[in-house]
């Protein structure tokens, strides 16, 4: 059901070119850190399994009715906005990848309600001002709800419109205040850093030893919010940051960040960064002799960012993701491996299966209640336990639905699930 707190608003307001190709892409990003350049828009209709059924609740049902529209549309439409170009590329992809294989899979099975779905993607070139343009671009175009892949400082600069129009919007963000900012419209995905971050102390500390942890977080909103939560959480254990060091993502050396790391002599570092930073990071590390364990956000995570590490400076290095897919015994969610595999010649990452996620999940939301916006809120509202391949959802009050965080092992080259901690 709808939390009461939201009823009044809602009554108010109604694949991958070969691995190579992608490697030399990303190689090219890794080496210049970031660049400038802005994706046109890319609008697309995919062509596109057949709707997973809604969480085994009967609360979507029992609420939510059908609602019959005045006139069939050509086409449903979701808004797609993530970053594909500059550092955070290598995220933006696994998504936009994996948004794509969920519409076409349902495309193929018929669309939504009889009707086909179409993607409206564009990029926000990991800035805030472009995000802003992007999301403006997406709202031209009438979309019935709305998926972003952005950070949390372009998430944040598109809450407002997302509010003045009243679109239901699946975010990918993980920022705790993300969530925090009043918006009964905006629904994340994902475990948010603050949980993340004090998984990754209490393996820093629990499994590793770890006395003098040194921090290492990006100068751009999402690290800056999570350096407080990791001291915070050290303090648990009576413990105090050795060294707390910040670079923006667009800087190219950290010598000097590791250095002050190294002379704080500390055993353990907390790294959060973007995936072009955190290859650059590790890298330098080993170029300084440095081997001290890393117990990282999910950047260490992706598939992409893997086949560009060597396997010396992959050693030591720990991640924290919401979800493994390829590790399932589950046969729906190693189907949807497959179809990834298939698709793009890689193994899906977390960024992957959650877009994969969010477009099910509103194709479901909509199968059930129609395409009016304040139904489809409320329809998320009240899911309760919907299997997706990355996490059961259940969206509370707030809007927050993933509730587990697992740490990997990535020294092999491969994703090694050693832990995992659920709220």
């Amino acid at each position: 059901m709808v939390n009461k707190e939201y009823e009044s608003d809602i009554q108010r307001r109604e694949k991958m070119h070969k691995k190579i190709l992608i490697a030399a892409l990303i190689l090219g990003m890794v080496l210049t850190a970031c660049g400038p350049a802005v994706q046109e828009q890319t609008t697309q209709e995919i062509p596109t399994e057949q709707p997973t059924q809604l969480a085994a609740t009967e609360s979507t049902q029992a609420t939510t009715e059908p609602t019959q529209a005045a006139t069939v549309p050509d086409t449903i439409k979701i808004g797609f906005v993530a970053p594909l170009t500059t550092a955070n590329a290598l995220m933006g992809w696994s998504m936009q990848q994996g948004a794509q294989l969920a519409a076409q899979e349902i495309n193929d099975a018929g669309g939504i309600n009889g009707v086909p779905l179409e993607l409206i993607i564009e990029d926000n070139s990991n800035t805030a001002d472009v995000a802003v343009n992007a999301i403006n671009r997406v709202l031209s175009e009438n979309p019935v709800a709305l998926i972003l892949g952005s950070t949390s400082a372009q998430t944040l600069a598109m809450e407002p419109i997302i509010l003045e129009n009243t679109l239901p919007t699946i975010i990918m963000g993980s920022s705790p205040s993300l969530t925090d900012q009043g918006n009964p419209w905006v629904f994340a995905t994902r475990a948010d850093d603050g949980f993340a971050a004090t998984a990754a102390v209490k393996f820093a500390v629990e499994d590793l030893g770890a006395k003098k942890v040194g921090i290492f977080h990006a100068a751009e909103e999402f690290g800056t919010s999570v350096a407080p939560i990791i001291i915070s959480a050290l303090a648990e254990y009576g413990l105090e940051p050795a060294a707390v060091v910040s670079a923006p993502s667009t800087d190219k050396d950290y010598s000097a960040q590791l250095l002050e790391l190294q002379a704080a002599d500390v055993d353990v570092i907390l790294v959060w960064v973007l995936p072009a930073p955190g290859i650059l990071l590790a890298r330098q590390m080993k170029q300084l002799g440095m081997d001290t364990p890393v117990v990282a956000n999910p950047v260490f995570g992706l598939s992409q960012v893997l086949v560009l590490m060597t396997p010396e400076e992959l050693a030591g290095i720990y991640s924290m993701t919401d979800c493994v897919p390829s590790q399932s015994t589950d046969e729906k969610i190693l189907a949807f491996v497959q179809a990834y595999k298939d698709r793009t010649g890689t193994t899906p990452d977390l960024f992957g299966a959650l877009s994969y996620d969010s477009v099910k999940l509103f194709a479901d939301v909509i199968t059930q209640v129609g395409t009016d916006l304040a139904a489809i809120q409320a329809g998320l509202f009240a899911v309760t336990g919907w299997p997706g391949v990355c996490h059961n959802y259940s969206f509370d009050a707030k809007g927050r639905g993933g509730y587990d965080i697992s740490t990997v092992d990535i020294s092999t080259g491969t994703l090694k699930v050693v832990g995992t901690v659920s709220k």
